[in-house]
């Protein structure tokens, strides 16, 4: 069944989704605002290709108070010759026949254009004619180095790295300068034995540089005393830098790192590259804005992370695309971290990153995390994640998890700092379906604004669908619409010793709950403006209210439910001195409850305060209402009967 949901997230910010991605296409465009837009920028305009080569282009709106949101999928695009350039509807361009070709590209009223030169063949050098041996023995670093160094001083092009095992020293690219294979099952850029134990990487990337069809083995076994910076791959403060279609395994440090100082790094693709066993990290992004990593296979048998973002410096980062890749890691840290700049230090202004878009991915991952720390803006949409959990920790803004298939030990648990300093605001959970061990959603504190809608969630029978836990406050949540069943608890709410957080404005309507072992609704704690109305809950208690000593209750509505089926309908209870003012009980429909009560108050010491029982239908229940005496005034115009 297609589920094809509109939300308006903000004045000028639309989603729209589908079913799981298998066969369709999703679009998110989020974060462009009314306020003027100054420009549109593209990372090239003019471009070279060889017939069959494809290109895709960044295409960037750039707003007046600095924000850059990557528009590439929803501009327009057209070709002034379709032989020699063709265009597809999403921007990729593909060379099909020597000639010239204009591609111009249309964002509402912003218009670019790209120069397309198609060639037969690019300028291009043999390693071999160099020097270059190939026998995993000879030190081929200086034949290499020449044959860069050689096609630099006459405008670039590529050089070509025939069958072989390349024993080598750190090789320095050139601009214009394509590192390319003819094979990565035969062509081996091996770092030598003798490298010294520093920060020696194996291919240093420059501006314009591609590397593309080669296995680059960082050689770790040789070297066990390593520096952790001892990478297969190194960019610092490049542009349009291109790594397709490779092998990277066995650094000391990461198989690609890409970084820089404030300048950034800027346009980087990261394609359909095999990346495995390096001992740091797999894939690292520090210092990088305007960013792909594509279609790669991504794997880890020695607990390593797959994908690491870890930019220090203390600035905005824009655009991440991070699509169609395969993570597979048996790290029991992150598997995948998504984060903005100094995260440890960043304080209430943080230093976010705005646009990541991370989409039809798979991780395989069950006792590592994907971590999502100070951003803005992320989309994580129609991937498939065995994780141990989602962590959106720190301050967010505007996190939407859309579509998922989202299984392992939890779903999703939404944090913040333990000050209540940095929050998660505007967080949207839609779509997805849950099968976990544990909590479908644990909230634990500091989150304002959260839409948890039109999910499944499906458990072992233990912990709660969704657990709100008052560390710190949480306000402004609605959960709509979604299925809970086979959990302990469907939506569980908890609170510790501060007694200065609660939990504030919750709606939670048309959810359908079942076979839930305690109760779908338990309400504990510090708690006020709750509204509980229109859900359905079969084979399963109701709802539960447990006022506490210290930490006050008020306006919990419970209305026009259906409930059926359980040991018990709707209870409250109180412990101690407890203040729980303005419960409505009104317009539930109460059926079949086994050996409890439809309805039953507090009868102890203190009840609570101004209550409306009543309009509610009460079907062939053990008992139907039970009351303390001093509010049996509040119960009125119910309707009971027996089958």
């Amino acid at each position: 069944m297609l589920l094809l949901v509109i939300l308006f997230l903000s004045a000028a910010a639309v989603i729209i989704f589908g079913n799981h991605w298998e066969g369709q296409r999703f679009t998110i465009l989020l974060g462009v605002k009314k306020e003027p837009i100054s420009s549109l920028m593209i990372d090239n305009e003019q471009i070279s290709l060889l017939i069959q080569e494809s290109y895709q282009p960044f295409v960037i709106l750039k707003g007046e108070d600095g924000s850059r949101i990557n528009v590439a999928e929803h501009s327009r695009y057209s070709t002034s010759d379709q032989g020699v350039a063709e265009i597809e509807e999403y921007g990729s361009i593909t060379a099909k026949s020597p000639g010239n070709a204009t591609i111009s590209i249309h964002y509402k009223d912003f218009k670019k254009e790209i120069s397309v030169s198609v060639q037969k063949e690019n300028r291009q050098v043999d390693v071999k004619k160099y020097g270059a041996v190939g026998d995993g023995i000879t030190d081929d670093t200086m034949a290499f180095q020449s044959a860069i160094d050689n096609l630099s001083a006459k405008g670039g092009g590529d050089v070509v790295v025939p069958e072989g095992v390349y024993s080598l020293h750190p090789l320095f690219l050139k601009p214009n300068i394509n590192l390319v294979g003819e094979n990565r099952d035969t062509v081996i850029l091996k770092l030598a034995d003798d490298v010294p134990d520093g920060q020696h990487r194996l291919i240093n990337m420059n501006n314009h540089t591609k590397v593309q069809n080669i296995t680059c083995n960082g050689n770790y076994v040789n070297h066990p005393n390593g520096n952790e910076h001892m990478h297969c791959i190194f960019a610092y403060d490049k542009d349009h830098v291109v790594i397709k279609d490779n092998r990277l395994i066995n650094a000391v440090g990461d198989g690609i790192s890409i970084s820089g100082s404030a300048k950034t790094s800027n346009y980087v693709t990261i394609s359909n590259n095999i990346v495995e066993e390096n001992q740091r990290s797999q894939i690292v992004i520090e210092q990088v804005n305007h960013l792909r990593i594509i279609g790669n296979t991504i794997r880890s048998e020695t607990g390593r992370p797959g994908i690491h973002f870890e930019p220090w410096e203390k600035m905005q980062y824009y655009d991440a695309n991070i699509a169609r890749n395969t993570i597979t890691t048996n790290t029991d840290g992150y598997a995948v971290m998504l984060t903005g700049g100094e995260p440890e230090g960043a304080g209430q202004s943080a230093y976010l990153f705005h646009g990541i878009e991370f989409y039809q991915n798979k991780i395989n991952s069950p006792s590592g995390l994907l971590r999502i720390i100070d951003t803005s803006g992320v989309n994580v949409h129609d991937n498939i994640l065995n994780v141990r959990y989602i962590h959106v920790w720190r301050k967010n803004e505007n996190v939407n998890i859309i579509n998922n298939i989202i299984s392992g030990k939890s779903g999703i648990l939404l944090e913040g700092s333990e000050e209540g300093s940095l929050i998660s605001a505007g967080t949207k959970i839609m779509g997805n379906t849950f099968q976990t061990s544990e909590q479908g959603i644990f909230i634990l504190g500091s989150a304002v604004n959260t839409a948890i809608s039109n999910n499944i969630f499906e458990g072992s029978g233990e912990s709660s669908g969704i657990k709100l836990f008052a560390s710190i406050n949480i306000n402004d949540l609605t959960i709509t619409a979604n299925t809970f069943s086979h959990y302990d608890k469907g939506v569980a709410f908890d609170y510790d010793s501060n007694k200065e957080a609660a939990i504030h404005k919750v709606e939670i309507s048309n959810n359908h709950f079942s076979h839930i072992k305690d109760y779908a609704l338990y309400i504990m704690g510090p708690a006020n403006l709750i509204k509980v109305d229109r859900n359905t809950i079969t084979n399963s208690s109701g709802a539960y209210i447990s006022a506490h000593a210290g930490y006050p209750m008020s306006a919990i509505d419970i209305t026009n439910n259906i409930i059926t089926g359980g040991k018990a309908g709707i209870v409250q209870t109180a412990y101690g001195r407890a203040l729980l003012d303005r419960l409505k009980i009104t317009g539930n429909h109460i059926s079949n409850v086994e050996d409890g009560t439809a309805i039953e108050l507090d009868t102890e010491e203190y009840p609570p305060a101004n209550v409306t029982i009543a309009e509610n239908e009460l079907i062939n229940n053990a008992k139907n209402i039970g009351v303390p005496k001093q509010l049996e005034n509040s119960v009125y115009n119910n309707s009971f009967r027996k089958n």
